[in-house]
């Protein structure tokens, strides 16, 4: 299964903070990638952060027929955008991530080593 974090937002504080990070970010992307999701409803989760509220998430689910499903969350308010917040970032993000993984239609037993391999890879 494919994972993608991307942001639609006009705070450029964190979309810098997003550029920094990237390479962590970019590691908690491919925790999934061996994950054989062909049977079922999505191959790729696309995590949106938007401006909203800290606790917002949606589930906007798949468009069209196609096989990615967005999941838009909030942006972190609770955390320096500044280059001293950098791990605490990561961490939300994950945190993000692993809520969207678990609000998801996917089976259980992937979630829970979707789960497992995120918060393994914000340990290392």
């Amino acid at each position: 299964m494919d994972m993608s974090v991307t942001a639609v937002t006009r705070n450029r504080l964190f979309t810098k903070a997003m550029v920094r990070i990237a390479d962590r970010i970019r590691s908690l992307e491919m925790v999934a990638q061996d994950i054989d999701v062909s049977d079922e409803p999505f191959d790729t989760l696309q995590l949106v952060f938007e401006d909203h509220d800290n606790d917002y998430l949606e589930l906007i689910g798949t468009r069209k027929g196609d096989r990615l499903f967005q999941v838009a969350v909030g942006i972190p308010t609770d955390v320096s955008l500044k280059r001293d917040g950098d791990e605490k970032l990561v961490k939300k993000v994950a945190k993000r991530l692993q809520s969207a993984v678990e609000s998801c239609p996917l089976a259980e037993e992937k979630k829970e080593v979707i789960l497992e391999r995120i918060t393994e890879a914000i340990a290392s």
